[in-house]
């Protein structure tokens, strides 16, 4: 039985803070970042409670060989997975290995249970179940959620720390509740429509032209134009599964790129020349818009990466 619990001031340090999950985080709206991990580990399967206080964009895969369920603690926000609304206290489960894509438009909380799938008892869940499915909630979820969350906050408190040699069994009880929560997803929930998935298959084909030509000053226009599509469908597209328009879209990728180059010291480069290599003309225009969305000048991060 592990457990650890950290905490964090940028989006693109908690990115990597589950293990073994491919993450890219991207701050969507302005506020200085806060956010925390609890990590709940025993055999076969982990528990964690991921906080962040301002809205994110997520590119996220869970390790290969797992099935993962995750539901909102709390006020359930406003969140959109794959082009696809999440129900109002609802559930999910996916498939470790593929990628999906979260956007939300305020803080969240979450519990995140990932289970090898070897651990799970045969045929649980069905094999032919889709790689992201969507479930409104019930109350056996929520009992269990509840209980997840217990155990977490055991160890914060330190009410289980003298416990270690229980950890197989609770695991063994852990991952038979998942499996349990699995069939019933399975059977209750859904997958993106067809027309979603459109929608996000159109934004995938955007952004990788965009990742691949990062130093790019792309134009909703001229990226429509490069992609075969009007406007108006990137528009939809971009909306559907971000929640912003194409233009704040693409201007938050620049800001993004500028800010990992930051908090990684620089690499060597000037504030002036990150800014430029983004897309970013005008300094000051630059550090005023930085700072807006981070919660401070470019400078700062600089430096505090510099230790």
């Amino acid at each position: 039985m592990t457990f650890s619990r950290q905490v964090y001031v940028d989006a693109c340090e908690q990115e990597r803070g589950l293990d073994r999950w491919s993450q890219h985080y991207t701050q969507l709206k302005p506020g200085g970042y806060q956010g925390c991990i609890e990590t709940l580990g025993l055999p076969g399967v982990t528990i964690a409670r991921e906080r962040i206080n301002v809205a994110v964009e997520e590119r996220v895969a869970a390790p290969a060989g797992t099935l993962v369920y995750v539901q909102s603690l709390g006020p359930a926000p406003s969140c959109v997975t794959n082009a696809c609304r999440v129900p109002t206290g609802g559930v999910m489960m996916l498939r470790g290995g593929e990628e999906i894509h979260v956007a939300t438009d305020e803080a969240t909380d979450l519990l995140i249970a990932t289970v090898d799938t070897r651990a799970l008892p045969e045929g649980e869940p069905p094999p032919r179940s889709p790689p992201l499915l969507f479930s409104p909630g019930f109350q056996q979820a929520e009992l269990a959620t509840a209980w997840f969350l217990s155990l977490i906050l055991g160890q914060e408190t330190g009410l289980m720390m003298a416990m270690p040699d229980h950890a197989p069994i609770l695991g063994q009880l852990v991952v038979d509740r998942l499996a349990a929560l699995f069939g019933m997803i399975a059977q209750r929930g859904r997958s993106p429509d067809p027309a979603t998935r459109d929608e996000y298959r159109l934004f995938q084909r955007a952004r990788a032209l965009v990742l691949a030509e990062e130093a790019e000053d792309h134009t909703p226009a001229g990226l429509a134009a490069r992609l075969g599509v009007s406007p108006e469908a990137l528009r939809r597209a971009v909306m559907a599964t971000v929640g912003v328009g194409p233009a704040v879209w693409l201007r938050h990728m620049r800001l993004d790129g500028a800010h990992r180059d930051l908090a990684a010291g620089g690499r060597g480069a000037t504030v002036s020349e990150i800014a430029m290599k983004w897309g970013f003309w005008h300094l000051g225009r630059f550090s005023s818009t930085y700072a807006a969305v981070y919660g401070e000048p470019p400078s700062q991060t600089m430096r505090r990466a510099g230790g």
